[in-house]
């Protein structure tokens, strides 16, 4: 996000949105992304081959929830642009309703 959305934000939201940002800058989450994408290829291997219809629904569970975690830094990106994006029509709908 830009500064321009990241002051839209509420202080709470900004405040939250930066220590996200400090999370998905650290070195470690590199290195768990890097593991959850391994496991999540892992999982849909190991539904293609899984012997039972609850062992193949307990892989594709599984390889889902590993890619949540691949994805989450982007999902949050999204969802605090989407609340910035509110606040800013917001805005303009207070500002144009002054102008009535």
């Amino acid at each position: 996000m830009d500064a321009d959305q990241i002051q839209r934000l509420s202080p709470e939201q900004r405040g939250l949105y930066k220590q996200l940002e400090d999370v998905f800058g650290m070195p470690g989450w590199k290195i768990i992304v890097q593991w959850a994408a391994q496991n999540m290829q892992d999982q849909h291997n190991r539904a293609a081959l899984a012997t039972s219809w609850d062992a193949n629904r307990l892989n594709v569970g599984a390889a889902a929830a590993f890619g949540r975690m691949v994805a989450l830094r982007d999902a949050m990106e999204t969802e605090y642009a989407a609340l910035a994006e509110q606040a800013k029509e917001a805005s303009d709908v207070e500002a144009e309703s002054l102008f009535e």
